[in-house]
């Protein structure tokens, strides 16, 4: 599937975690694939990184499951990572449903 290349090729993996983790843009451009392959975004959480690496910001989002659909966890992931403000340096990990 070409959203797991993308996440392979373009994401940076977090071993504290054991996943992928990806920078704003990429990020965006990963959830656009999720949404044409037509898979659900369960939510994510957002890391910041400084010189002594990745650190959990303690920082996510999540969709209630019985409101679960493609469009509004595109929509709402899409919204929360582009208006996520922040002075460090953060990435994105991102929940899909199996």
């Amino acid at each position: 599937m070409k959203s797991n290349l993308f996440l392979q090729k373009q994401g940076i993996f977090y071993e504290d975690i054991n996943q992928y983790v990806l920078d704003r843009e990429n990020a965006l451009k990963y959830i656009e694939i999720l949404y044409q392959e037509k898979k659900i975004i369960l939510g994510g959480d957002v890391l910041a990184y400084d010189e002594d690496g990745f650190y959990h910001t303690y920082d996510n989002w999540f969709l209630e499951k019985d409101k679960l659909n493609i469009e509004q966890s595109y929509f709402y992931t899409k919204s929360y990572i582009e208006n996520y403000s922040s002075s460090n340096v953060v990435y994105f990990n991102i929940v899909v449903q199996l």
